[in-house]
């Protein structure tokens, strides 16, 4: 059976007509398009922006994107030096304020300067001592021997239900100071000692003023007792130039008019000095 089916295969092929050279190209070409198709023109999309590239291009980027910061980074900083900073704006200044002389006690007379300076350095320093608190224990840190014994237990003090008023308050601290450490009696010695200030004839106007003015501001005298004792404690050369001159009514004028005669006094010591 094998032998007459190969037999019947030989014969048809020898059968067969030979095609033509044209028509075995369309069939070769017909063949090659059945196994390849093209592409559908439908189903082709052009690439665009949106869609991502490929990992060539992908590289390429993320290797640019360095570069391109470093750029931007320094023409930044080429701007930020070509366009200068304001200066800052200076420091608020500090005044220097010397600090308070200590005081232990012994002499009533040192407590008025004692406070006047410890009051200087809290006006210079209004944030530093704006409780009464921090005022009260920066003059105690002032204070020697019996004034500074005096506060001591006030200060040690743990409890604050025994804690002193005048811990916390500087008006009861000033208090406290001056009637155990101040003069026993502030406006009597003051009126003693007015009584008995006396301008000298080799001193100028101006230190006997300041003591004038810093008594007369502890007593309640009237301006005419005042004006008679300025006019008493003066010296006699001066007397003389307001008994030719006139002596002014007013305490007032009696004191610009005395500076001013005093003035004149110096000058004309200094003209007899350099002749």
């Amino acid at each position: 059976m094998e032998d007459e089916i190969e037999g019947l295969d030989a014969k048809v092929l020898l059968n067969a007509d030979p095609l033509e050279e044209g028509e075995q190209a369309a069939v070769d070409l017909k063949e090659l398009q059945t196994a390849h198709p093209p592409p559908s023109r439908t189903s082709h999309t052009p690439l665009t922006l949106q869609q991502t590239p490929p990992p060539s291009m992908q590289a390429l980027m993320s290797a640019i994107n360095p570069v391109q910061q470093l750029v931007q980074a320094l023409l930044a900083i080429s701007q930020n030096m070509a366009t200068p900073a304001p200066p800052n704006p200076p420091p608020p200044s500090q005044s220097c304020i010397c600090a308070p002389d200590t005081f232990d006690g012994s002499n009533p007379e040192d407590l008025q300067a004692f406070i006047l300076q410890c009051q200087i350095t809290f006006n210079s320093y209004l944030h530093q001592y704006s409780t009464d608190t921090t005022k009260v224990f920066f003059a105690i840190s002032y204070l020697k021997k019996t004034a500074l014994e005096w506060f001591e237990q006030g200060v040690l003090e743990d409890n604050l239900e025994f804690t002193p008023a005048w811990c916390h308050s500087w008006v009861e601290f000033i208090k406290e100071l001056r009637t155990h450490f101040g003069p026993t009696n502030p406006v009597g010695s003051a009126e003693i000692e007015l009584r008995h200030l006396v301008m000298a004839s080799n001193t100028r106007m101006a230190e006997y003023l300041v003591h004038f003015n810093t008594l007369a501001s502890r007593i309640g005298w009237g301006e005419q007792v005042l004006r008679f004792q300025f006019y008493d404690g003066l010296p006699e050369c001066l007397k003389d130039w307001l008994a030719m001159l006139g002596k002014p009514n007013s305490l007032c004028k009696l004191v610009q008019v005395t500076q001013c005669y005093d003035n004149l006094y110096w000058e004309r010591q200094e003209e007899q000095r350099l002749m």
